[in-house]
């Protein structure tokens, strides 16, 4: 039988010691099968030669051809081969390797020891551990030791793993020591609902701390790749920076600030270096050793505690690795677009796939990796005008449950109340719900009763005329398993008045004060609607400081049932007066009071203190995510936290970390800014560069964008000398010089000046968009397509930061914003400043749906009782992206755009959401047939729970019964259900012949989150207050 398998490899046959060295296939053997030649199934097998024989090492690897050599190699000869089977122990499918030595900086090896300084790998969690680290060339130097739990599948450093504690450690004759407390590692490990406590895998990294400013959650650990996960293996998504070449100096271009160019050789920075061990809760403590020191301990008792208690949902998101089916991806692109030959087209053709995919996956509760798709790549280029190629399967994978945390949620919502504890199991937890100010039941620290539920009844609707089910407490009760006490709730009272009022009281707000208003003329009251019509004058001139009354002053108000209140059905002459209650809109804070019974008494408040409480309602996140999204800018105009390098010895661009504040003073080409009092307004030339630049400062802004900004007339780069006041940006929203806050505004100025749309969408958390769409024409290190830039150099597209890395570093920067951390220097209400409206013009939403109709927090169905369309044998081709339909003109499939909701015609269409009628078309008579079409139907825009736009469209109505630009609440009547478009019913001689049965007739229904609908639609039954199974019947829940 013919040999099959690898026949040559190449590579580089003396690589120099710590530095990675990948080697390559070059040929198979003619007769091995297309399907056996993926590199994805070649071992890559290091041999080490001892007395004058290749002996096998434990370094064995499959579809990773690349090593790393330690420090001492360069005394030992290496062979590396490539097999299928087993290896053949010749040339050309092995090389003879033999490393050279290196004098970069290195950390050479880290040891774990005990307190008294012996080796150690087994500690006690009640002990003090020690990592030593052994260095070269790196005396007076600061490293960075993480102590991680080693939780991940595979050996070695893997991002999925927690890190601990973090302690920075000076080099002193070429070693440096750092002491972690093992107490933290238990705690950690119940937090995170460990089932069993009593032991834990453990490791220590110790990297190179170039930046002693620079946030350690900041640093990217670079893994040696001895310690990486081999490729196809799954795991977490981390965010990993992309490989790309440096970008050329962009070229001058309209309203296009530069960036400075990332210098070409960098500090070699050494790889980071791990040692592992184990800490046991049943280990006791080291003895001292005979003539040792002691070693220092904590008091050996039984750590029992209770951690935490939270509100949380539950999620679909921990990634088990657990298989789950397999996905099969169509090519939508021609082969030229999608070519796999190469490890790098492969990655690149994958994380387009993930990026399409994910969030369907996600909806699958599903997920898969960028390793597991390259890996399935075996093809030479795939696409539609391929002959075999035009598909891609690759492995899923289950997406586990984890209970998020939540700091707010409106009222009527379902949650659990969550304990987490350590050594208590089996215990029982009691959890109370407490309002920090009293607005619900009246005074401060107030027990608030709401529903207990089951865990049917999360997912389950309330019955139309039943009552709400479940049991209203103020204390409730679990039991721990696995470290966790997890109890469902319902945020609401059992009573539908009593809700009612607790909305009325939080959208009302809380008692502030007293208002004396004057009667300017005689006012007569006979009846109670003629006081209620006083009342609502008084309230508007109260408001506005009309008819000679004060204005009520900013922060609170009123409302007309207080006034009602205080009014009398009587005569009022000119000069009388009446005082009503002021309220101020404040936010309902509540905080949990939980207890176990242990070996002792745990009694302990949590969310109890500023930024901590949950709040019922919305938090504004809004100027959150716009300084995250500038952060995220300034890392590709090199002046953020982190910024791009070159790495020499793996050839690629990494991040490393970079003094944020400096980058406000830094000029084209590295220049730097004396005089922050105006824009520097000069030309900085580089090295080399005849054309230079005028970009300066943290958004690198043209000299003559800042002329523009101030008002001026500019025509080719130039200033006419026009002044225009209207056009002054600078003076418009009090930018008075170019000092740190005076950029940070600037930056904000241009995204409205340039991009109008540019800071809804990032408020709306469209950042993809905000990105590609807007932010790629203002800044040319932001992608216009996955990777390029929207300006070119030399007749090429300039290349940019890759977006997924630029999400990725949004993402980062969000969480950090949100827990109140940021660099930047943008007080607090800055887009009320620029006139931007956001979470109801900037005051917290109280989770009631505003008279304003413009955001809604409560969903209603489109008719009562509704049902999905049965038309065919599976309900799930009706509904949105769930099941393909096929056809003679759509071979391939193609799913449905909307969900359909069976109605007779004459049935009442309600709106799902509060908001306003942006669209609608009312043409079609009753049963008006035409091909493709929806017929009458009618727009509604909103903004849903959490502040984001939506568009839900509803189609083949017989009736409209709303006018454009008319606000509608959730459950108003909004038209009547039909037969329009391709709904109707065309009979010939008693067949039908165009439309549907009139048995199917529905409301088509689609949601948007931009008025064009397209590519930018979403399922709308998120929308929807009865939910459906995903059983081909689409059961009600």
């Amino acid at each position: 039988m013919p040999k099959q398998g690898i026949y040559k490899i190449s590579g580089n046959t003396k690589p120099k010691v710590g530095e990675l060295a990948t080697y390559r296939i070059d040929e198979w053997y003619p007769a091995t099968p297309m399907h056996k030649r993926n590199p994805a199934l070649v071992t890559w097998h290091l041999f080490k030669k001892v007395n004058g024989k290749f002996v096998p090492t434990t370094i064995k690897k499959v579809g990773v051809s690349s090593f790393t050599f330690n420090t001492n190699a360069y005394k030992d000869t290496f062979r590396v081969e490539a097999y299928l089977h087993s290896p053949e122990e010749r040339a050309p499918m092995a090389l003879e390797v033999q490393p050279q030595p290196n004098d970069i900086p290195k950390i050479n090896k880290v040891e774990l020891k005990y307190i008294d300084d012996t080796p150690g790998t087994v500690f006690s969690f009640t002990e003090k551990l020690v990592a030593e680290a052994s260095c070269m060339n790196l005396e007076g130097q600061y490293l960075m030791f993480t102590l991680w739990e080693d939780d991940a599948t595979d050996s070695g450093h893997n991002n999925s793993n927690q890190s601990i504690e973090n302690k920075r450690a000076k080099v002193i004759n070429g070693t440096a020591r750092a002491e972690f407390m093992l107490t933290k590692a238990l705690m950690r490990k119940a937090m995170e609902g460990e089932i069993n406590p009593q032991q834990m895998e453990f490791y220590v990294t110790v990297e190179y701390y170039a930046h002693k400013k620079h946030a350690t959650n900041n640093v990217n650990i670079n893994t040696p790749a001895e310690l990486r996960t081999p490729a196809g293996q799954p795991q977490p998504q981390q965010p990993t920076p992309q490989p790309q070449q440096p970008a050329p100096p962009p070229p001058q271009q309209p309203q296009q600030p530069q960036q400075p160019t990332p210098s070409p050789n960098p500090t070699p920075v050494p790889d980071p270096v791990s040692a592992h061990g184990q800490a046991h809760n049943t280990q006791p403590a080291t003895p001292p050793p005979s003539g040792g020191v002691s070693p220092t301990t904590v008091n050996p008792v039984k750590i029992e505690e209770l951690l935490d208690a939270y509100f949380a949902k539950k999620e679909y998101t921990k990634q088990t690795g657990e298989e789950d089916g397999t996905h099969t991806y169509t090519f939508g692109g021609s082969k030229s677009g999608n070519k796999t030959s190469t490890a790098e087209e492969k990655n690149k053709v994958a994380q387009t796939i993930l990026n399409k995919i994910k969030d369907s996956l996600k909806a699958q509760k599903k997920y898969t990796t960028l390793e597991i798709i390259a890996a399935s790549l075996t093809a030479q280029a795939y696409g539609k005008d391929t002959a075999n190629e035009k598909t891609v399967t690759f492995k899923t994978f289950k997406l586990g449950v984890d209970f998020k945390k939540v700091d707010s949620a409106p009222l009527d919502e379902k949650l659990y109340l969550v304990a987490r504890t350590m050594l208590l199991e089996g215990k029982q937890v009691t959890i109370s719900i407490k309002e920090k100010d009293g607005l619900i039941k009246g005074a401060p620290d107030s027990l608030l009763p709401v529903l207990e539920i089951t865990e049917e009844q999360m997912e389950q609707k309330t019955p139309a005329g039943q009552a709400v089910p479940g049991t209203e407490k103020t204390v409730f009760t679990g039991t721990v398993k696995d470290n966790i006490v997890k109890i469902p709730i319902h945020l609401r009272p059992k009573s539908e008045d009593e809700l009612k009022q607790w909305k009325d009281k939080i959208s009302k707000g809380k008692e502030d004060g007293t208002y004396t208003y004057t009667f300017g003329s005689t006012t007569n009251i006979t009846n109670e609607t003629q006081k209620a019509s006083i009342a609502k004058v008084i309230l508007a001139n109260a408001q506005k400081g009309n008819a000679k009354n004060p204005k009520i002053e900013n922060g609170k108000t009123s409302s007309e049932e207080e006034i009602k209140k205080v009014l009398e059905i009587k005569n009022y002459s000119e000069g009388n007066t009446i005082t009503f209650k002021l309220l101020k809109n404040v936010p309902e804070f509540l905080y949990l009071h939980a207890k176990a019974q242990g070996e002792k008494q745990h009694d302990k408040e949590f969310l109890k203190k500023e930024g901590a409480y949950f709040q019922i309602g919305k938090k504004c996140d809004c100027e959150a995510r716009v300084r995250a999204f500038i952060r995220m800018l300034r890392v590709g105009e090199g002046t953020g936290e982190i910024i791009k390098s070159y790495d020499r010895k793996q050839k690629k661009i990494i991040y490393i970390p970079h003094d944020f504040q400096r980058g406000y003073t830094i000029a084209f080409a590295g220049n730097i800014i004396t005089d922050l009092s105006t824009h520097p307004q000069l030309i900085y030339k580089g090295k080399n560069d005849k054309q230079g630049s005028s970009a300066a400062g943290a958004y690198q802004v043209m000299r003559y964008t800042w002329w523009e900004l101030s008002g001026f007339e500019v025509v080719k780069k130039k200033k006419t000398g026009k002044y225009f006041e209207e056009r002054d940006l600078l003076k418009k929203y009090k930018i008075p010089d170019y000092t740190p806050e005076s950029q940070d505004k600037i930056c904000i100025a241009l995204m409205q000046k340039q991009r109008e749309d540019l800071l809804g969408k990032i408020i709306a958390n469209k950042i993809r968009e905000a990105i590609q769409q807007d932010a790629c024409y203002i800044w040319a290190s932001l992608p216009e397509t996955e990777t390029e830039s929207h300006y070119f150099y030399n007749g090429s597209r300039q290349p940019a930061t890759p977006l997924t890395t630029c999400i990725e570093h949004y993402d980062q920067f969000l969480q950090e914003e949100l827990k109140g951390n940021t660099n930047l220097h943008l007080k607090e209400g800055f887009l009320k400043d620029f006139g931007v409206k956001c979470c109801n013009e900037g005051e917290e939403s109280s989770g009631v749906c505003p008279d304003d109709r413009s955001q809604c927090f409560e969903y209603s169905d489109v008719v009562s009782s509704p049902k999905l369309n049965n038309q065919s044998d599976n309900v799930n081709k009706n509904r949105w992206h769930r099941t393909k339909r096929y056809n003679s003109t759509h071979p391939n499939g193609y799913y449905h755009t909307g969900t359909d909701i069976l109605a007779s015609s004459g049935t009442a269409v309600k709106s799902m959401m509060c908001g306003t009628v942006s669209d609608l078309v009312k043409t079609f008579s009753a049963n008006e047939y035409r091909e493709n079409s929806l017929g009458n139907y009618i727009v509604i825009k909103s903004k849903d729970k959490n502040g984001n736009d939506v568009y839900i469209k509803y189609c083949h109505l017989d009736e409209v019964s709303v006018i454009k630009n008319q606000k509608v609440k959730h459950g108003d009547t909004i038209g009547k259900s039909g037969s329009t478009g391709n709904a109707a019913s065309v009979y010939k001689n008693g067949k039908l012949i165009h439309g549907i049965n009139p048995i199917y007739r529905h409301i088509h229904i689609e949601a948007a989150t931009s008025s064009s609908f397209g590519a930018t639609r979403i399922d709308p039954e998120q929308f929807m207050k009865t939910k459906f199974d995903e059983t081909t019947k689409g059961n009600p829940k």
